[in-house]
């Protein structure tokens, strides 16, 4: 352990930093954890990983949003052409760009171009892994394939 006011290492049972003579769990200018120096307000820290703000490490990781990459891939795959899936992930634009296409398409008889690029995405966000998705298309905003 270190002391998050001075980043000396003490013990874990330490009432003071042998260092600086303060508690070693008050502060904010070092990561308990490795040592390192943190910036204020820094929920991760960069050197080791850790969570500084008491959430667990998959918490923060990618921006935990509570958006699930197998429900957008299976509303991509079933209900891409009226971008269902966009709708779910937040992205307003592009999903009633999507359900004007797809009742476009229903009109004319085209759905099964929009099907097979919403089956496509589906595919793609099958591909990523969790964090990959989440970084991509949930924190990113990434809206098209």
């Amino acid at each position: 352990m270190f002391c998050k006011n001075c980043g000396k290492e003490v013990d874990a049972n330490a009432v003071a930093c042998p260092g600086c003579g303060c508690s070693p769990v008050a502060g904010d200018k070092y990561c308990y954890n490795c040592g390192a120096e943190i910036s204020a307000g820094q929920i991760v820290c960069l050197k080791c990983g850790v969570s500084l703000d008491g959430r667990m490490p998959s918490q923060v990781s990618a921006g935990n949003s509570g958006k699930s990459r197998v429900t957008a891939a299976l509303l991509a795959i079933f209900l891409g052409a009226v971008g269902a899936h966009e709708f779910y992930l937040g992205h307003n634009r592009s999903a009633l760009i999507r359900l004007g296409i797809g009742v476009f398409g229903l009109a004319v008889g085209l759905t099964f171009v929009a099907s097979l690029i919403g089956l496509i995405e589906g595919i793609i966000y099958l591909t990523k892994s969790d964090e990959d998705f989440s970084r991509i298309y949930v924190v990113g905003g990434k809206e098209w394939f």
